[in-house]
Formats: structure tokens, C-alpha cells, sequence
């Protein structure tokens, strides 16, 4: 299927499940690693939590995660705007000046 979704099968908390993705197989099997240690843990701090609660606390937790992420992606998007405008305004004021001065030498 090139350039479109390959299924896969994955396992959290000893449960398969199929997961459609156009990413590689080594991503996908990382992700559903990571989710799968995640709910563990929470299975395992929290006395008879059961696999749906773990489940819900791992969304939370990446939900979470990403939402920081985007907030500071946002953030370094703004400050390179800025940063950019600066420099955009710091050079059209050299242009000018160096305009100005080559019409005054004519």
C-alpha cells in the first residue's frame, strides 16, 4: 500500500487491537509500547484500578502532553515571527539609509 494506511497489530494490557496507520510498523509498535507501559504503571500505583481507567488516565496524561507541546510550539512559532519582523524592520531601515545616502552623493 504505498502512500496508504497499513494495518497492524498491536498489544496493550495483553488485549490486541488493529490499528490502521500510514506510519512505519517500528512508530506504531513504539507508540502502542509506550501506551502499554504507561497503563501498567497506572495499574500498578493504583490498587484495583481496572484496564479502562488506566486506559482513561494514559489519554489524559497524553492529552495532557500534547497540549503542552503545542502550546510551546506555538510559542516558539511567535518568537521567531518576532524575531523575524525585527530583522525584517531592521533591514529595510539600513536599505533606506543606505538609499538615501547614495541619492545624496548624486
Amino acid at each position: 500500500m504505498p502512500g496508504g494506511k497499513h494495518k497492524y497489530d498491536v498489544e496493550i494490557l495483553g488485549n490486541h487491537y488493529p490499528v490502521l496507520s500510514r506510519r512505519d510498523k517500528r512508530h506504531v509498535e513504539l507508540v502502542a509500547k509506550t501506551v502499554d507501559e504507561f497503563a501498567r504503571q497506572v495499574l500498578a500505583s493504583r490498587h484495583g484500578s481496572s484496564s479502562l481507567d488506566a486506559a482513561i488516565l494514559a489519554a489524559l496524561n497524553f492529552a495532557d502532553a500534547y497540549m503542552d507541546e503545542k502550546q510551546t510550539l506555538e510559542e516558539v512559532k511567535q518568537d521567531f515571527f518576532t524575531g523575524i519582523s525585527g530583522i525584517l524592520k531592521s533591514l529595510d531601515a539600513y536599505l533606506d539609509a543606505t538609499t538615501d545616502n547614495e541619492d545624496a552623493l548624486t
